[in-house]
Order: C-alpha cells, then structure tokens, then sequence
C-alpha cells in the first residue's frame, strides 16, 4: 500500500498537463497489454485449432485401421477354421485330384512355394502351365475353382496358340498355418 501512497503523493505534485500524459501513458500501456494478449490468445487458438484438426484427422486414420483390422482378423479366422476342418490337406493333393476330376493334363515340372504373409500364416503357391485349351475351358475351370473355400486363383496368364487354342499358366494358392513351435 505505501507504494500506492507514494504515487498518488506525486501525482498532487504535477501539473495537470503533465497528470494527462501520466494517464495517457498507462492508458497506452494498457491498451498494448491488451492488444498483447489478444494476439496471443488468436495464435494460441489457431494453434489448437489446427492441433484439433490433425487430431480429427488422426482418428478418423485409426478407425480406418480398426475397421481393416477387424475385417482381416475375420478373414483369418475364417481362413483358420477353413484350414482346422480338413487338417490333411495340401494344395498339391487337391490340384491332382482337380486336374483328374477336371480331365486336364498341366505340362510337368508345377511344383509349390511357399510365401510368409504375416507372423500367423504363410501363403502356399501352385503355377502349372496348361496347353491346347480353349477360353470356353479355361473359364469352366476357374469356376469350380471359384467354388473351392481354402483354394483360391492368384494368377492366370493366357497366351494364344493356333486354331482358336490357349496356352495358360494358371497359379493357385491357399494359406496354411505356420507352425506354433517358433
């Protein structure tokens, strides 16, 4: 309190033309202390606007990834179940029995590899080239293999021969579980 004594004992000592600029100093100090924090809290607001907006932005990213996620985990489930149900089965075993059901005849030397997907499953892949066919075939085939659950196509490659014939590689795969023993 003395200091507001002392001022308000200084200021009945001046003039009144030197009170006015007194009054017309703190008058302009305030006003650019105020205009002071407007421009901060106008920067600060944009700051959080645009902090809010990459938030926004950030979430809708990551509910497009549960959303992925939820969809593939669904896949692989599935695919899991697919697989436990027929234990014994091998995509070589299936594509001889296909090739005899289906009375077609793949040039020799098909062989599978296989392809790691993700930490769980890892993908088992067939090509065969197959010669002398015609479209109207190639097309009876790939939908009975369209039908098959754990047995999918994965490529066709068509090239033409003579008289209306095809000569195609067509590759299929399926999943298989990787071991659990890692």
């Amino acid at each position: 309190m003395e200091i507001f004594d002392k001022i308000l004992f200084h200021l009945q000592d001046v003039s009144k033309k030197q009170f006015e600029r007194y009054i017309l100093y703190f008058l302009l100090g305030v006003v650019i202390v105020i205009c002071g924090m407007i421009y901060f809290m106008c920067e600060k607001k944009d700051s959080l606007r645009l902090s809010i907006n990459r938030l926004y932005t950030l979430s809708d990213q990551v509910s497009d990834i549960v959303e992925k996620n939820k969809k593939i985990m669904a896949a692989e489930l599935k695919i899991k179940n697919a697989l436990e149900k027929k234990r014994d089965f091998t995509i070589k075993g299936f594509f001889e029995s296909f090739c005899k059901e289906q009375n077609i005849n793949p040039d020799p030397g098909w062989d599978t590899r296989t392809e790691a997907i993700n930490d769980r499953f890892d993908e088992v892949v067939l090509p065969a080239e197959f010669k002398g066919y015609t479209m109207e075939r190639l097309v009876q085939l790939l939908g009975v293999l369209d039908k098959e659950e754990i047995v999918y196509v994965k490529e066709v490659i068509i090239k033409a021969d003579r008289d209306k014939k095809i000569n195609f590689t067509l590759t299929l795969a399926t999943n298989q579980l990787k071991s659990q023993l890692t």
